[in-house]
């Protein structure tokens, strides 16, 4: 984007950070050190308790504990690397989603918001102005390093997301009549397909 460094505009596109928001942090953090063999590390984000996960010297994600009588089940949230985060919360209110944490500073990172878009799936979004960790050329045992988005319409969800973080897209795989779409910016990063009927 005009005006960017060349570091934060290769970010764009990227799923930057992973939280799992959960109602037993215990628990939580018990399996993923059993299956993954993270490691985790207490600390708080705005007075709350926050667990930063480790894969070996790695940050994998972190874990944000539930309180009170919040809906819903556990869920793993991703965060977005966008061009612009507010043009990009008005993009998601304008095309039909929700916001549902307004943007806001996260430390030396940058700006980070929360929202549902226009298909109810939640995501978080990045406005990445500090340094982060460049990709590695292959991913990293026990990291995060694809999502897949299943959407009720896919058309839809595609032109969506291509509008919103800049995503080229090719169908590399049809079946029953459903079509498979990478999105990409610089490499391959999602998967995007209609649930069939």
């Amino acid at each position: 984007p005009a005006g960017a460094t060349p570091a934060v505009a290769a970010h764009v596109g990227r799923f930057v950070w992973h939280d799992l928001v959960t109602r037993d942090a215990t628990a939580c953090q018990k399996f993923y050190g059993a299956l993954l063999g993270w490691d985790f590390k207490e600390t708080t984000r705005d007075g709350h308790p926050y667990f930063l996960a480790k894969s070996g010297g790695d940050f994998a994600g972190g874990i944000v504990p539930l309180e009170g009588a919040a809906p819903g089940p556990a869920a793993w949230l991703s965060y977005l690397s966008v061009p612009d985060l507010d043009r990009a919360v008005a993009q998601v209110g304008s095309a039909g989603g929700k916001v549902l944490l307004q943007p806001r500073a996260v430390g030396a990172y940058g700006r980070v918001a929360v929202v549902t878009d226009p298909q109810g799936a939640p995501l978080g979004l990045a406005g990445v102005t500090g340094e982060i960790p460049d990709e590695p050329a292959q991913p990293l045992a026990n990291q995060f390093f694809w999502m897949e988005y299943l959407a009720k319409d896919g058309p839809a969800a595609l032109a969506f997301y291509k509008d919103l973080a800049g995503f080229e897209s090719s169908v590399t795989a049809s079946q029953n009549g459903v079509d498979f779409h990478v999105l990409k910016t610089r490499v391959a990063r999602a998967g995007l397909f209609q649930i069939p009927s």
